[in-house]
């Protein structure tokens, strides 16, 4: 079956930028997706790539998430998302604590599900 699709994504972080209620909705997407205009596609430094897992990642969703909670607003476009900064574990080397966001979602029932 042909797709109409012009570009598909995997393994990015979405954030609604508009809708009734749902603007400013973080979601990680492990799967192949297609999105509209009202999504901005996240990706994350290559740097990052191989040391971060899928739960770390949506761990980092739902952060970026409950940031924006309130301050995306329906009929907002991409460019109108305001720049947040988020507070994320760090190891007292100074990197990211990929292994504490991973720890951290695993001790939830519903990571079974992710």
């Amino acid at each position: 079956m042909k797709s109409n699709f012009k570009k598909s994504f995997k393994d990015k972080i979405c954030i609604i930028s508009g809708g009734d209620g749902g603007g400013g909705k973080t979601y990680y997407c492990d799967y192949k997706f297609c999105a509209t205009s009202f999504v901005m596609i996240c990706d994350f430094k290559k740097e990052f790539k191989g040391k971060i897992d899928k739960y770390a990642k949506y761990y980092i969703s739902i952060i970026i998430s409950e940031r924006l909670f309130k301050t995306v607003a329906h009929g907002m476009g991409i460019s109108e998302v305001p720049t947040v900064s988020i507070k994320l574990p760090i190891k007292s080397d100074g990197e990211l604590d990929f292994s504490f966001m991973s720890n951290y979602v695993k001790k939830f029932d519903f990571a079974k599900f992710l």
